[in-house]
Parts: structure tokens; C-alpha cells; sequence
């Protein structure tokens, strides 16, 4: 019947519509627009709501994690991009599984990912990236056991930075920062 096979092409709708919001390379993940899409209607609502019927939001404190891989590149130049991305999945899959199930992980591109922390403050967010990042030192690739993979995080959270674009700008900036003193 034909409502029937509306009913077919508006899940289908739905469906492809999730696709999109997914990172091709690790659909497990978020991509940058599905980041986007989902972080700035929380930002909304915990701290711009002005709709009186709502008395408390569901997320109070949200803190984002920006992360970047170190020395990506080599590890493509080097072993290869197959490589590059046995990296990538590895350090998606690592935080995935160690966030908990509300909190949002993406990649913005290459390299990069963001993690947003819901219901966390800074300190929750911190101790959390700082455990990934011992775990993901400790990680082996099949590529070359003997390579040890780092990253960066900076930390900026909303109750410092209630815009989208300025809160992930200064996660980032932080997360320069960090690597900078890395470099050094």
C-alpha cells in the first residue's frame, strides 16, 4: 500500500540521514557536522533556553576534549596510509570504549577528534583523557610493534565558553598549547 511505502522511505530517510552525521572512515564515531549538529542544541538548551516549560536542562556542565594525534604524519610517510589508519581506528575505538554512552566522540578531519564530556567538569574530563592517553602510549599496531602512539588534548569548558565555535576554538588553542609544551 502506499502508506505503507511512505512509511519504508521515511525510515529510509531517517537512516541515510544518520549516515551522514557518521565519519566515513569509523562510523562509529561522529563526524564534524554530526558533532556540530548534536553539540549546539545541548549548548542551547543548558545555558540560552528561555522556554520557562522546561525547569532544569538535562545537561548541566559540558565540558570539550580537542585531540590530535602526534606525529601522524610520519606514521602515514613512513608505513603508509594503511597504517595511518590502523592509527585511527585504533585511537577512535580506544575512545569510544571509554567514554560513557552519553558522551559524544568525533573526528573534525585527519587527525583530529573532540570529545565532548556531558554532565562532566573540567577535572572529570581531565583524569578521563588523561587515562586514554596512558592507555593509548601502551597501544601495539601491527604495523611496528616497537611504534608508541601520543596525542594532545586541550580541555575548554561551557561554563567558560557557552558559544559552540568559541568553546571547540579554545579546546583547540589549549590543545596547541599542550603540544607546544611537548615540543619543547
Amino acid at each position: 500500500t502506499a502508506l505503507r511505502r511512505i512509511e519504508e522511505l521515511e525510515a529510509e530517510v531517517e537512516k541515510l540521514g544518520k549516515l551522514v552525521d557518521r565519519d566515513v572512515l569509523i562510523p562509529a564515531i561522529l563526524n564534524r557536522r554530526g558533532i556540530e549538529n548534536r553539540l549546539a542544541p545541548l549548548l542551547e538548551e543548558a545555558f540560552h533556553a528561555s522556554d520557562k516549560r522546561r525547569e532544569q536542562p538535562s545537561v548541566r556542565r559540558i565540558c570539550v576534549a580537542y585531540c590530535d594525534l602526534d606525529h601522524f604524519k610520519e606514521v602515514n610517510d613512513f608505513y603508509g596510509h594503511k597504517s595511518g589508519d590502523e592509527v585511527l581506528l585504533s585511537f577512535a575505538g580506544l575512545v569510544h570504549r571509554r567514554v560513557r554512552k552519553m558522551d559524544l566522540v568525533g573526528r573534525l578531519g585527519g587527525d583530529e577528534f573532540i570529545v565532548v564530556f556531558l554532565n562532566s567538569d573540567y577535572e572529570e574530563a581531565n583524569v578521563k583523557m588523561r587515562l586514554i592517553t596512558d592507555e593509548f602510549k601502551a597501544q601495539k599496531f601491527s604495523f611496528d610493534p616497537d611504534v608508541g602512539m601520543t596525542f594532545s588534548f586541550g580541555i575548554a569548558c561551557a561554563q567558560e565558553f557557552q558559544e559552540m565555535s568559541v568553546l571547540i576554538s579554545a579546546a583547540e588553542l589549549r590543545m596547541r598549547g599542550a603540544k607546544g609544551d611537548k615540543a619543547r
